[in-house]
């Protein structure tokens, strides 16, 4: 799938909602097959400022930390760092992930966005 960022945020201020439909059954991996269990999507909606980042990571990101509230590592994590552009954010959490394990066990990606007003 395809994501064209610059239509996913809105103009500042405004909310927008996308729903995917997932139609696989299955998802075939290089090895064998997994049944996917759940279909429903989860539904966000937040409002974007000028100044606000949003970072998204896979479960290999989050997998990778140590500790039962791995979400909570993540933000304490992210409220730590000062200030930088998206992609050395992107760069610096892929990097405190894999300061815990000797390498990635699963796929591990990262995404960084930052807002900015036109």
């Amino acid at each position: 799938m395809l994501i064209n960022l610059s239509e996913l945020f809105p103009v500042e201020g405004k909310s927008k909602t996308y729903t995917v439909p997932l139609e696989m059954t299955h998802f075939k991996g290089s090895d064998c097959s997994y049944k996917i269990v759940e279909k429903e999507p989860v539904l966000l909606s937040r409002k974007l400022w000028d100044g606000d980042r949003l970072i998204m990571v896979t479960d290999g990101v989050l997998d990778a930390l140590p500790g039962d509230d791995k979400e909570q590592v993540m933000g304490q994590f992210l409220d730590s760092l000062e200030e930088m552009p998206p992609q050395d954010m992107a760069e610096h959490v892929l990097d405190f992930a894999l300061s815990f394990v000797p390498g990635a066990r699963d796929d591990m990606t990262v995404l960084a966005v930052q807002v900015w007003k036109k």
